[in-house]
């Protein structure tokens, strides 16, 4: 033992202890680690929408990696970038998240993949200075509950949480609506007992199919669901309505006088509430009570809704808006459908035929070029008030033949009429206004002409970073957008919500509302310039547009219905771009890559409740582009990163010698003065010598 210690305490023990304390090192590393994430977009950092995502997980979920080793490039950093990226999502768990990785060299590891759906691709590999191809694996399964997504192939490290994060979400989401809540969901029914004195059709069943429907409701989600049942006073009817948006109903009594009553059904949860359509309605053969016969499915839609984005968005139509199903035209919207199908789907609904669905929290409305009815406004009006979120795409002017100069250049030009479609007393209420202009810009796409030089196309302006809201979920991190045709948005003084402009032209911006030629060579820059708001989103309380129900029927009999809202019950979000083209086939690609279609992407998860996505989507995607306002000084900083940096380089090395140099020297006069007396003889005689030369 006293050898031991001695030999511990001995030089000798240095090398052996150094090799054990690099061994625990390594032991605590595999369990606690950390990394710094230096880049401003934090691009290699889990995003908290992540975070919450696996923190929530109710079951296990597995992850089953399949990746062939030794990828050739660029494939060879993903696969450590995926296993990093796993590392991030178990570290981040409640305990239930795990992955496997597969290798990929054993033929029963191949068999499995089959199984799962997990397809080879053929890579081109350069070995031994000869170009060959290879058969490799690059995805990957992911299982929750009987859910089973399949990512495949993973050739790219871009999104790859994006794509990780939302599987992950909407197999929560479609396994149990409420996972991860960890209080319950209130559902109310509201009901005067009064109304049963009226023969209303259907009135007798309500509280019947309420109470069936949750019972199963409730049982799919794992009994997360606290029912209640209320007989409202009278004199709580105008609370009740303005709070949750319930249907009033005034009934008149045999003195005369007017009793108010209600009829709704309400979730609520986290300050939040979700309205069920259960309302008196009014036809040929008196009142009944609608919505009984789809409860279930609607509680049920509600609920996804209420607590978790909802997997449909409703897309405006009737009147001719852009195409969903349009690759032919300018406006042809066919690629927006793809650009959201991996979590949801687009609805069109005709305003004119049916309401919006209760199970829908956002609407598109998308280059309508007819007017809309007062009673289709009132929808998307009420819509908004009960606490939905509208998206504007509106284009200034519609496009039109003009054959007035055909006679004489034999050519058909295009005329651009200010459109008008009802739209505007909506957005005047809730505090914008569209210009009837297009905002040109210096700064805009260009392309070379052999025989002109150097077009601008002013009408296309590019938005640079600078000019972006780098604050909001939505633009961060966004830069050098390309627009087309867009008008401006102004914010009124009357707004009541919060207002925030996403996107601005540059400085050197004007607006054209007259004699619009779309042709370079006969357009200049005009005389003043300002910087113009393009995209602007409204967030929190709205003012109704309308006094009351433009459809209403006149006071009939002894009862008489109202649904209508003055202001927002519930907060809603407005977003309005004076352009559609941002949707059509010639800005935005189906797989998301381009700024402006990640930009169109990022609103519609933002106004589906679903901001922490916009941030994952766009990371990387900052840009930090030079302004060149000096020719001269751009040339020199350029010649100066290809030779200066070198010169620099040189010169710092040389002094560092010289430095070097003149510590030796230091050093060895100070241990040997005497070696200074004979340098200074031999300096002495070498100067007298040349000196008799």
């Amino acid at each position: 033992m006293k050898k031991f210690l001695a030999w511990l305490k001995s030089p000798k023990s240095d090398f052996a202890l150094f090799i054990i304390v690099l061994i625990l090192l390594n032991l605590v590393g595999q369990r606690a680690f950390f990394r710094f994430d230096l880049t401003s977009s934090r691009s290699y950092s889990l995003s908290e929408a992540s975070k919450q995502v696996v923190q929530s997980l109710d079951q296990p979920l597995t992850v089953k990696v399949f990746f062939s080793d030794n990828l050739p490039s660029p494939y060879n950093t993903v696969d450590q970038y995926l296993e990093d990226l796993l590392v991030e999502y178990k570290g981040n768990s409640n305990h239930k998240f795990s992955y496997e990785c597969f290798d990929m060299s054993k033929p029963e590891n191949e068999e499995i993949a089959e199984e799962y759906g997990i397809t080879q691709y053929q890579v081109q590999e350069v070995s031994n200075n000869e170009v060959g191809i290879r058969a490799v694996y690059m995805g990957l399964v992911l299982i929750y509950s009987d859910r089973i997504e399949i990512v495949d192939p993973v050739q790219t490290t871009d999104g790859l949480e994006y794509k990780l994060t939302t599987a992950i979400s909407n197999m929560v989401s479609t396994t149990n609506t409420l996972a991860g809540l960890k209080d319950r969901v209130q559902m109310t029914l509201y009901i005067s007992s009064r109304l049963s004195e009226f023969g209303i059709q259907g009135f007798d069943q309500v509280e019947k199919a309420v109470m069936d429907a949750y019972y199963k409701v409730n049982e799919k989600n794992l009994d997360r669901i606290e029912y209640d049942r209320v007989y409202p006073e009278s004199s709580e009817i105008s609370a009740l309505a303005e709070k949750y948006g319930l249907q009033s109903l005034s009934v008149r009594n045999q003195d005369g006088s007017i009793t108010n009553c209600a009829l709704g059904l309400v979730l609520e949860h986290g300050g939040v509430s979700k309205t069920i359509p259960i309302q008196i309605s009014q036809s040929f053969f008196g009142y009944a009570v609608e919505g009984l016969d789809t409860l279930e499915t609607t509680i049920s839609d509600s609920l996804r809704s209420l607590v978790s984005r909802s997997l449909e968005i409703g897309y405006i139509t009737g009147h001719d808006e852009n195409g969903l199903d349009d690759q032919q035209t300018a406006h042809g919207a066919a690629f927006l459908p793809g650009l959201v199908s991996d979590t949801y789907s687009l609805t069109q609904i005709n305003l004119a035929e049916e309401n919006i669905p209760g199970r829908i929290s956002a609407i598109i409305i998308n280059g309508p070029k007819s007017s809309f009815s007062d009673d289709e406004l009132y929808k998307i009006d009420q819509f908004l008030m009960r606490g939905g979120n509208v998206m504007f795409f509106i284009d200034p002017f519609t496009e039109e033949a003009d054959y007035s100069l055909y006679n004489y250049t034999g050519q058909v030009t295009t005329a651009y009429k200010p459109l008008s479609t009802g739209l505007e007393k909506l957005l005047d209420a809730y505090g914008v206004s569209l210009g009837s202009n297009y905002v040109m810009d210096e700064e805009c796409y260009s392309q070379a002409n052999q025989q002109y030089g150097k077009l601008s196309l002013y009408w296309i302006p590019i938005i640079r970073d600078s000019n972006i809201n780098q604050e909001h979920q939505i633009s961060k991190n966004l830069g050098n957008l390309v627009y087309l045709q867009t008008g401006n948005v102004n914010i009124l003084p009357s707004v009541t919500a919060d207002a925030t402009v996403l996107l601005k032209s540059s400085p050197k911006a004007w607006t054209q509302s007259e004699a619009i030629m779309l042709n370079p060579l006969y357009m200049d820059p005009a005389e003043e310039e300002q910087q113009e708001n393009i995209a602007v989103i409204l967030e929190g309380s709205f003012r109704s547009a309308f006094d009351g129900n433009p459809a209403a029927a006149a006071e009939n009999g002894d009862v008489t219905a109202s649904d209508y809202l003055a202001s927002s019950i519930q907060p809603g979000k407005v977003f309005v771009t004076g352009t559609s083209y941002i949707t059509s086939i010639q800005l935005i690609d189906e797989d998301c890559t381009q700024p402006v279609s990640v930009f169109v992407r990022n609103v519609i998860d933002y106004m589906n409740n679903a901001g922490d996505l916009c941030l994952m989507r766009s990371k990387g995607l900052s840009v930090n582009s030079l302004t060149v306002n000096n020719q001269k000084a751009a040339t020199f900083w350029q010649l100066f990163c290809q030779y200066g940096l070198v010169v620099v380089a040189l010169i710092i090395a040389f002094v560092l010698w010289r430095i070097r140099l003149a510590r030796r020297r230091q050093i060895r006069l100070m241990y040997d003065p005497d070696d200074s007396r004979e340098e200074e003889n031999i300096q002495k005689t070498v100067t007298d010598e040349e000196g008799t030369k």
